[in-house]
């Protein structure tokens, strides 16, 4: 982690039908640490992200159960950080820097109040 600023700006449309909602996103920018989904998801590792898309629906029950489906992709940049100090071939010697689209699926059951 060499910068100390991590800079992103997110949008999302939302379309509510009787008890369904539906909604889609996207993202852009920096960010490490990052905490998704209303803090469902956590992201506790120092991979630095780069943008992402997102999308979910729910259906909320008359008794007040809520389920969910959240679906997010998004891409960051892995940097290999271990110094080739034997000056030998291998593993070691390679550049394993590389980017990765990382996808999540979630299913959730909540209670809204």
């Amino acid at each position: 982690m060499k910068n100390s600023d991590y800079f992103s700006i997110d949008g999302n449309l939302r379309y509510y039908y009787k008890n369904y909602d539906f909604y889609i996103g996207a993202w852009i920018g920096d960010q490490i640490f990052a905490v998704r989904n209303g803090g469902f998801v956590v992201y506790n590792l120092t991979e630095k992200y780069k943008g992402g898309i997102y999308g979910g629906a729910g259906y909320t029950f008359k008794n007040g159960i809520r389920v969910t489906i959240d679906f997010n992709a998004s891409s960051y940049y892995e940097e290999n950080q271990e110094e080739d100090t034997t000056q030998t071939p291998g593993p070691r010697g390679i550049d394993t820097s590389s980017t990765v689209v990382q996808s999540v699926l979630t299913f959730s059951v909540g209670y809204k109040f």
